[in-house]
């Protein structure tokens, strides 16, 4: 280990460990409990903040989803609103048409195009 340059990619957790073992047999008797503290304490740390962060990130996406969902919910309220509108208008049409009332007229009073009206 003392003549390798770098520890291999994708195996670092591995030489981590070797490492630390290494590096344990150098540490004197006495300080030796304290130097394993110090590592679990850091192992520990590491752990919690995977967890804040993986907790934060479920957090945003799913908070992300439910403005989506509700940006959704409204757009489709919209559309179905407009829809609606559109279809009442038409079925106007068709009732001013089949009364004889004159094109432009039913234009100007559903808001329908000439050509919507003219296929009625």
């Amino acid at each position: 280990m003392s003549r390798m340059a770098e520890k291999p990619q994708g195996l670092e957790p591995y030489f981590d460990r070797l490492f630390d073992a290494a590096s344990r047999r150098n540490i004197e008797k006495g300080k030796l409990s304290i130097y394993d503290n110090m590592v679990r304490d850091s192992i520990q740390i590491e752990a919690e903040k995977e967890l804040a962060i993986e907790e934060a990130t479920a957090e945003a996406l799913e908070r992300g989803l439910l403005e989506g969902l509700a940006k959704g919910k409204a757009e489709g309220k919209a559309e179905g609103k407009a829809e609606g509108a559109l279809a009442a208008n038409l079925e106007a049409a068709r009732r001013f048409k089949s009364a004889g009332v004159a094109l432009d007229i039913i234009c100007q009073c559903t808001g329908l195009t000439f050509e919507q009206v003219q296929e009625l």
